[in-house]
């Protein structure tokens, strides 16, 4: 297992000024990266996008399993 203290993901301030930058073609101003950066983590719903990362494990595995149960000629069971 890996380690629970893993960073799985992260954004930096170089991430925010590429979204202002290439997708809203602005340049923030240093008031404006500072609000954004202090307001930006509640604004990612992190309980439902590990919720659904989960689930999409789950789904993978069970269709992997399935997948390889067809080919050694095994009845499929599901969960």
């Amino acid at each position: 297992m890996r380690d629970s203290k893993t960073i799985i993901y992260s954004l930096n301030i170089e991430d925010v000024l590429t979204v202002a930058s290439e997708d809203m073609e602005t340049e923030l101003t240093q008031e404006e990266l500072d609000l954004a950066i202090d307001r930006l983590p509640g604004y990612i719903d992190w309980r439902q996008a590990i919720d659904f990362a989960i689930q999409d494990a789950h789904y993978r595995i069970e269709k992997a399993n399935q997948e390889r149960a067809k080919l050694d000629g095994r009845p499929i069971e599901s969960e």
